[in-house]
């Protein structure tokens, strides 16, 4: 979507805009938006920046100042740049090493809009389909969150739930994204060997797929497949009846987190050993089934020596 459409026609996108200029300018890459369409933008951008607190960055390299534009930007730009730093063939090495820096920074969901989006997903409240469903996340990321559950019967079960207006987000990001990457194009012609138009498409493709749990409960399902009979990995069972685009019923796993080294060593094993595993599983998934993972799917594995041991994502 061009940035030459009026305020008028795009209301949100023109405010989002403003925005992207703004944090732009706070952090010094006035010459980004120095001419051309996106400086329609810059006087109501120049407003939001000095209501600002904080430094301008200009002090941090250039390359930190990337990083510091994304996490600012939220959910949409962190995504980017955490699939752009899988890139070492088209990113220098000083822009890698600060994009793997990336942590979600996420927040909560309210109770209510997160139930509004159940009710939407399901077509009938909640309580009518789960014995119980706790209000407060277990888990929180850019994209959904997770929250215990319990369905009629006693199974215990977590429910990634999206965040509402994800969606709309992402899609006027990508729009910006693509218009940047176009005039970062035009306008430095030594960045076109970064190909940054090439990686706004492929980030578009990646975060339209982890938009749709039904495909991630697909993936869930051929990953079971894959790995049925082998002891060192169990994958949490999927509920498709309770599963929609926007909602993932997966069974509840208790665990140890990975990171949990004297919990592990108090059930017998050691992390070394716990890595080998992982990384053989990892292989064995990538060059025998040829299983890339376009989105990311929770496993278990080590179940025979820990037993049922977890370690969920949450986009």
């Amino acid at each position: 979507m061009s940035a030459s459409k009026s305020k008028k026609e795009h209301p949100s996108l023109f405010r989002r805009y403003e925005k992207v200029i703004g944090v732009l300018l706070k952090y010094g890459f006035e010459d980004l938006v120095a001419s051309g369409p996106l400086t329609r933008f810059k006087k109501a951008a120049r407003m939001l920046v000095g209501e600002r607190d904080g430094k301008s960055g200009l002090e941090y390299t250039r390359y930190e100042r990337i990083r510091m534009v994304c996490e600012e930007l939220g959910p949409t730009y962190i995504k980017f740049a955490q699939i752009a730093s899988n890139r070492p063939d088209l990113l220098p090495d000083e822009l890698l090493a600060e994009l793997q820096k990336f942590q979600d920074n996420a927040y909560p969901v309210p109770e209510a809009d997160i139930l509004k989006v159940l009710h939407e997903a399901y077509d009938q409240p909640i309580e009518e389909i789960f014995e119980h469903f706790d209000p407060h996340p277990i888990a929180y990321a850019s994209m959904a969150q997770g929250h215990r559950a319990r369905l009629n019967g006693g199974k215990e079960v977590v429910l990634k739930v999206q965040r509402p207006g994800i969606e709309l987000t992402i899609e006027e990001d990508i729009a910006i994204l693509r218009n940047l990457a176009g005039i970062a194009e035009r306008r430095f012609p030594h960045l076109s060997a970064f190909q940054p138009t090439e990686l706004v498409n492929m980030f578009e493709k990646s975060i339209r797929k982890e938009l749709l749990f039904t495909m991630e409960m697909a993936n869930v399902r051929r990953f079971e497949s894959n790995f049925l009979g082998n002891p060192d990995i169990y994958v949490p069972s999927v509920y498709p009846e309770y599963t929609t685009d926007k909602v993932l019923c997966m069974e509840y796993i208790h665990g140890i987190k990975i990171t949990d080294l004297k919990a592990l060593e108090n059930i017998g094993i050691s992390g070394p050993e716990m890595a080998i595993k992982g990384i053989n599983l990892y292989f064995q998934q990538v060059f025998e089934y040829g299983f890339s993972m376009p989105t990311r799917i929770p496993a278990t594995f080590l179940s025979s020596t820990i037993p049922r041991f977890a370690s969920s994502t949450m986009a």
